[in-house]
């Protein structure tokens, strides 16, 4: 259990966002109280605002992961991205953090959590494999709770901003999206630098994905390449606010940010093996190659994980229960 903490996250100085900067756990429109930048596509018939730029706030709940801490010291170019997430405890300022990613990740044995620090510098928070909880139905996702401190620079995903169901009025194919994790060609050694991605929803999740394990997974495809290193980021979707004025003109009065999904890999595609001549090799070979398609686990697989396992809920519960008996009503 972690107190004196508002929203999703505990409040660390920096000097590259301004005071009034909008909270990643409330997703205010960026450039809020200010007017938009308006652009009118031919023959739309409505006026809207190009999207604003990410808070950059947005990085810090950013987490890199490691097979091991001298990997971490290091900042070796090998492990998985993550994310932190804030479960808070209704009535209190107060809640419990997990530390997010990939199963696969944690399969290959990094489970060595690396955070920046306030003093610019980085942590190691070892979490052991046991204390990590996977998705009973195999879904690619694993949480695992984490002790922060003041000491820590970070942010953390509010469960509120979680997307919780397939809201046709919410989704359509197109929008953009953005997700923050490690590019491990520039990801920062001493610190954890983590790289901003932006693309667009390709496709809904109506039909699952089959996973190289042989699952079928429930998923989003965006039009967003990732990497090796990126399995593990969060993902963000925009949608425009808007305020109907007629039947032609649509004004839109903001955006706002929400927590999509998981990202956890990328659809292959195969290429024909070519020899010193640009002919395809006899017999033919095949390449895999990055289609540029990212899979994208929803959020409200994770909300499952969070608030429906058994064993999750029971260990959060039992620290919730700790921290009342310690603090009772002055932590509220």
């Amino acid at each position: 259990m972690e107190a004196g903490r508002r929203g999703a996250v505990a409040e660390s100085s920096d000097p590259r966002v301004p005071q009034d900067h909008p909270k990643i756990s409330r997703y205010e429109p960026a450039g809020s109280g200010r007017r938009p930048s308006w652009h009118s596509p031919i023959g739309s018939g409505r006026i809207v605002a190009s999207v604003p730029a990410i808070p950059l706030e947005i990085l810090d709940c950013s987490i890199y992961l490691y097979p091991s801490q001298d990997a971490a010291e290091a900042g070796e170019q090998t492990g998985g991205s993550g994310f932190l997430v804030f479960v808070g405890l209704s009535g209190y300022e107060a809640g419990t953090f997990y530390a997010v990613t990939n199963t696969h990740v944690v399969g290959m044995g990094c489970t060595t959590v690396r955070l920046n620090t306030t003093d610019g510098g980085h942590a190691i928070v070892t979490v052991d494999d046991h204390h990590w909880f996977r998705h009973p139905d195999g879904d690619d996702v694993s949480v695992a709770e984490v002790t922060l401190t003041s000491d820590f620079r970070f942010k953390a995903i509010s469960t509120d901003s979680f997307l919780d169901g397939l809201d046709p009025t919410y989704f359509t194919v197109g929008q953009e999206v953005f997700m923050v994790g490690r590019y491990v060609n520039h990801e920062g050694r001493q610190r954890n630098n983590p790289t901003a991605r932006f693309g667009h929803i390709a496709h809904l999740p109506y039909e699952p994905i089959r996973t190289s394990a042989g699952i079928e997974q429930e998923g989003f495809l965006v039009d967003m390449r990732s990497l090796a290193g990126y399995s593990g980021s969060p993902v963000f979707v925009y949608r425009a606010r808007t305020d109907l004025t007629t039947d032609v003109e649509r004004w839109v009065t903001g955006f706002e940010q929400r927590f999509l999904g998981i990202d956890f890999g990328h659809l292959p595609s195969y290429g024909k093996v070519l020899d010193e001549h640009r002919v395809p090799m006899t017999p033919t070979r095949w390449a895999e190659q990055n289609s540029g398609v990212a899979a994208v686990i929803p959020a409200w697989r994770i909300l499952q994980l969070l608030f429906d396992d058994e064993d999750v809920v029971a260990k959060r519960e039992r620290g919730e229960h700790e921290w009342l008996s310690e603090h009772g009503a002055a932590g509220a």
